[in-house]
Order: structure tokens, then C-alpha cells, then sequence
């Protein structure tokens, strides 16, 4: 995070108070009145469905976050609960019969019917991506999840061999939820295996190798072809190897060139830049 960006957190021009409210003890009620009392110069939008005003301040019945802003399109947001009846294998046997869906991403701290999640997650995610982002990891998160859904959380091993014979992408933090929820709307799944990475420093190259080797992943064999292009393209001291380090003295059009060549290259279906 920038300088920049950090400024709008210390120094916001406007803030949205999702769940303000007028109720006296409430939260949302506390968070206003200490915006307000404390002299707030900025603009206040209090975010409530059920107020038309709050506080004197015109009332909103929804944020239009980040997900707008960055054109993610989310079709569906679901919060299931405890599951007493509806639970994640019926969402995604429903979610993955909706043409309007592109891909799943869950939070879960426990499964209650493991055998139909098993099922609609293995039939879905042949044709729609499913992240899932499962808490419970530790002893204590474990314990912490039990005590507020009354279900056992389980080895968590067990989840990490059930989500992987699934074909479920596991996460480990919100941040890398959304990350792939972004990058899941925006960009289309790659044809094939074959993945170019492309740098101007030698560092990041061999960075991008590693986290993709830490999930089995290799970056793809160059053919003759392709090293042929980048060749005639590319100073004599380029790597000659995918990652293709293009040097750092590296202008636009070197970039563009360099990516033009990997692009249409038949082994290459996508690229890390």
C-alpha cells in the first residue's frame, strides 16, 4: 500500500457507516455519534436500509465498496448461518446451474453433509472455479468455530484432501479470497497448462517460479520457436529460459514486443508479468 492510499485511511474526504443507526446502544448508533460529536469535516453517508435519515444525515440502503469501482460483478451474496436447512452443497449444485454464474468463492468453518458437498463441488468445478477460504486451521480456531456454529471443525488436513480431490482452490486470507474473486471476473480461465512469466529483473522471475512450484506448478518449456522470436527481439543478454527476463533497462515497446511474442506462442496460455 502506498503513501497515497494510506492517506485516505488516516485522512478520508467522506466515510460510509455501513449498519448506522439511531438506536441507543446500538453500534451503529456509537460509531455515529462519535463520528459526528468528534467534528468530522468530511462527508458522512449512513448506510441503512430501514432509515430514509440518521442523525440529520440522509440514509443510503447500500454500498456500491470496491466490487463497482473495479467492475466485480458479484450475481449472489449468501450467508447461510448454521445451516439448519440450506447448506454449501446446495448452493453450489444451484450457483453452478445459473449461466449468470461465473465462478464460486466460499468462507466455511464446517461442512454438515460431506458427501453432497463432495458431489455438486466435483461436478462444478469442471466447468465454474470454486475458492474456498476454510477457517479453523488451528486447535483454538478450530474450538472457536465450534462454539458459535455447534459444528465440529475437523482435521483440517482432511479438508485439505477433500478440497483438493474436489478441484477446489484453497486460500488462506479474505484479502486472497477477493484477489481471486477479482481476477476470476475480469479474466477468462487459460486453455491449457502453460504458463510464460515475464520480468525485467532476474529477483521477481525467480520469486514467481518458486510460489508457483509451492503448488505444483513448473513455468512452461520454451519451444525453438518462441526463442527464436525473443532472439530477434531481445538483447543478447535476455535469460533464454521462461522466466524470460527482458533486462532492466527494458522500455515500453520492449515490454509489448516481448508479450506479443510469448502471446502467440502455442505452448503459452497465459502470462505472470
Amino acid at each position: 500500500m502506498s503513501i497515497h492510499n494510506l492517506e485516505r485511511i488516516f485522512k478520508p474526504k467522506s466515510l460510509a457507516i455501513v449498519g448506522a443507526s439511531e438506536r441507543p446502544g446500538s453500534i451503529g448508533n456509537s460509531v455515529m455519534k462519535n463520528i459526528v460529536d468528534g467534528g468530522y469535516k468530511g462527508e458522512i453517508f449512513p448506510v441503512n436500509p430501514k432509515h430514509k435519515t440518521i442523525c440529520g444525515l440522509k440514509a443510503f440502503a447500500s454500498v456500491l465498496d470496491l466490487s463497482k469501482k473495479e467492475g466485480i460483478g458479484f450475481s449472489h451474496f449468501v450467508s447461510i448461518g448454521s445451516m439448519l436447512d440450506v447448506d454449501f452443497g446446495d448452493l453450489i449444485n444451484y450457483l453452478g446451474d445459473d449461466p449468470g454464474v461465473k465462478s464460486i468463492v466460499l468462507y466455511i468453518e464446517s461442512l454438515t453433509n460431506v458427501r453432497k458437498f463432495m458431489s455438486a463441488a466435483r461436478a462444478i468445478s469442471r466447468v465454474k472455479p470454486i475458492v474456498i477460504l476454510k477457517s479453523g486451521r488451528s486447535r483454538a480456531g478450530a474450538a472457536a468455530a465450534s462454539s458459535h456454529t455447534g459444528a465440529l471443525a475437523g482435521e483440517d488436513i482432511i479438508y485439505d484432501a477433500a478440497f483438493k480431490r474436489a478441484g477446489i482452490q484453497r486460500v488462506d486470507t479474505i484479502s486472497e479470497l477477493f484477489d481471486c474473486a477479482e481476477l476470476m471476473a475480469k479474466q477468462p480461465l487459460p486453455a491449457g497448462p502453460g504458463l510464460g512469466i515475464i520480468t525485467n529483473g532476474g529477483g521477481p522471475g525467480v520469486m514467481a517460479a518458486d510460489a508457483l512450484s509451492a503448488h505444483g506448478i513448473e513455468p512452461v518449456a520454451l519451444s525453438t520457436e518462441t526463442l527464436q522470436k525473443l532472439n530477434d527481439i531481445l538483447p543478447p543478454f535476455w535469460s533464454r529460459s521462461n522466466p524470460v527476463d527482458i533486462l532492466g533497462d527494458a522500455s515500453p515497446e520492449r515490454w509489448k514486443r516481448a508479450m506479443d511474442a510469448c502471446l502467440s506462442a502455442r505452448e503459452i496460455y497465459a502470462l505472470v508479468i
